[in-house]
């Protein structure tokens, strides 16, 4: 969980520049990663490779400046897609597999941490297309299709992204073949995932901390809410967005992952009122718990019920 770190959103007359990411400044922040920093991989997991040497460090503060979405710049369900990289499937790494997503299979980018990307390339191990960077904002979830500059292709108001039908494996990896943003590549399989239908456990996450949940701090409110909820829950915490804070609304989404299974793992949203601290440290402060969802996450889908 990143400590001391917060994106404040503020509307501006002109111009878009999120600090956060840097993406639509047109700022590289990102080096070349598969996305995150996870568990060691088993025989059917990447190996990712992960150089952010210039990502902004944990106790960094950021400060994101916004103007309203430009609704130009979305990608609609139906939107024409970019059309699959000319790599034939014999001279494509490793070895075609039957058993990954079915063509049409909507998956959500999971496990990344908030200042990685997940990387879209040409093929498994290949060049960079675009990258895929969850972007909370204005308390509004989208993904953001990035060039492989790091300027902004698009954004996805629905975060999913859609899969050809293809997979590959690699001695050490597995890789799905997905669409997003008009780009289509392969990305690891380690960061996809099915989501199941959210549940709202506000009223569990309550009960448990034996009335309303108050802290000096989001990451302070976080691990509360963890500990409330911790006789469902398990597996390692990623902060895959936040937190964040836009007009006294304070947001953060963290992946509890377990790999190694069907059951990829469990994403948590946080919503709180809460505070900043203007005097210098822009920390958000005073939070008190509006909302906590939870949803699971599946490796190889979800059948209205459980995992596959």
């Amino acid at each position: 969980m990143h400590k001391n770190r917060v994106t404040v959103y503020f509307r501006i007359a002109v111009g878009t520049c999120l600090l956060a990411t840097s993406a639509s400044c047109g700022i590289d922040l990102f080096g070349d990663s598969d996305g995150g920093s996870p568990a060691p991989p088993t025989s059917n997991e990447p190996a990712p490779v992960t150089t952010s040497a210039d990502a902004a460090p944990a106790s960094t503060v950021t400060l994101a400046v916004q103007e309203d979405f430009v609704e130009t710049d979305s990608v609609e369900e139906d939107s024409p897609q970019a059309p699959a990289p000319d790599v034939s499937e014999d001279a494509l790494a490793g070895d075609a597999i039957d058993f990954g997503p079915a063509l049409g299979d909507r998956l959500v980018v999971a496990a990344v941490e908030s200042d990685d990307v997940l990387n879209v390339r040409d093929e498994p191990m290949g060049g960079i297309v675009a990258m895929l960077e969850i972007i909370r904002g204005e308390t509004e979830e989208r993904l953001w299709v990035l060039r492989p500059d790091s300027s902004v292709a698009a954004y996805l108001e629905d975060d999913a992204v859609v899969a050809t039908g293809r997979a590959r494996s690699l001695p050490r990896s597995t890789w799905y073949e997905v669409t997003a943003g008009g780009y289509t590549g392969w990305a690891s399989a380690a960061y996809l995932a099915y989501p199941a239908p959210v549940e709202d456990v506000t009223d569990e996450v309550t009960r448990a901390a034996g009335g309303l949940l108050e802290a000096a701090s989001m990451d302070e409110l976080a691990r509360i809410v963890l500990e409330a909820l911790e006789p469902r829950i398990s597996g390692e915490p990623v902060t895959v967005s936040g937190p964040g804070w836009f007009e006294g609304l304070a947001e953060m989404e963290i992946d509890l992952v377990v790999r190694g299974s069907r059951h990829f793992g469990q994403r948590l949203y946080i919503a709180a009122d809460a505070g900043i601290d203007w005097d210098g440290t822009y920390e958000i402060i005073d939070a008190r718990l509006r909302s906590a969802s939870l949803q699971t996450l599946c490796s190889r889908g979800w059948n209205g019920e459980r995992c596959l």
